[in-house]
């Protein structure tokens, strides 16, 4: 039976060939649908109702954050009709939609990340630089680094629901993951940072997709944000990253992937 697929929140073309081709090795064939939405009212949930039955949709993959709580709200409605909606739990999608929060909960579980601050607990006896930015990253506020008191004040003052995180030295760095529906880690893309993912994994449910957005201090990769979506820098092309479509299908089609059959270590050796 095809497997009709609709990428909610709209995608490049690369996105939209990559999950065609999933169709076809999971299900023999299926149509692949592109809305640009948003998703974040009552009636523009409808509208993807009447898609959905329409089209015989039998996997969602949302593409925008700002979507991700409804549909995580309302993906155990699409589940019960039989359409899968590839996106983490509600929790997890709060979480993670919480830089700060994000933050002090990997430190509190010995995950290394970001220092993180909030307005009213910054104080002049931090050590510069540090970073300005929202905490919420549906904002898409861009991060602003400071190296004065006085500038950190001043951008502050102009960005309410801002958080302040250390300012680190060190390469920028996204790790792309995908989970099964029961959290287990399926996917890590590059390979080099399989063990920072395999302990994210285990501290936070995920299911589907997922970036860890972070800087490289060293040799030790401390994390900033974590995105629970589908990355727009993920390629879905060649590789590892070719075949986290493949998973999300085989997850809509109620599967027990092939790459968990020998456990976490197997999985990762089959995307390598």
């Amino acid at each position: 039976m095809p497997l009709n697929i609709l990428l909610a929140g709209g995608a490049e073309p690369a996105m939209r060939y990559a999950f065609s081709r999933a169709a076809d090795e999971a299900a023999g064939g299926g149509d692949v649908f592109v809305t640009d939405g948003p998703f974040r009212r009552a009636h523009e949930i409808d509208d993807a109702r009447r898609l959905v039955d329409r089209h015989a949709i039998g996997l969602i993959v949302p593409t925008l954050d700002d979507d991700l709580p409804l549909w995580a709200a309302l993906a155990g409605g699409f589940a019960a009709n039989g359409t899968h909606v590839a996106v983490s739990p509600a929790s997890t999608v709060a979480l993670c939609h919480d830089r700060h929060l994000t933050c002090r909960s990997l430190n509190f579980m010995g995950i290394a990340a970001a220092t993180s601050w909030l307005p009213a607990q910054v104080s002049r006896d931090l050590p510069m630089p540090l970073i300005v930015l929202s905490r919420n990253p549906r904002h898409g506020v861009h991060p602003v680094r400071v190296t004065s008191h006085r500038s950190l004040e001043c951008w502050l003052a102009q960005q309410p629901g801002a958080v302040v995180q250390a300012g680190l030295e060190g390469p920028e760095f996204t790790v792309d993951l995908c989970c099964d529906l029961e959290g287990r880690l399926l996917a890590v893309m590059p390979g080099e940072y399989a063990e920072l993912a395999v302990c994210i994994a285990s501290a936070v449910r995920f299911s589907g997709p997922a970036a860890i957005h972070g800087t490289l201090v060293g040799d030790r990769p401390v994390v900033r944000a974590i995105s629970p979506r589908l990355s727009a820098t993920v390629d879905l092309t060649q590789g590892a990253g070719a075949r986290v479509p493949l998973m999300l299908a085989e997850m809509a089609l109620d599967r027990r992937s092939r790459w968990m059959d020998g456990g976490t270590t197997a999985a990762m050796g089959a995307v390598a």
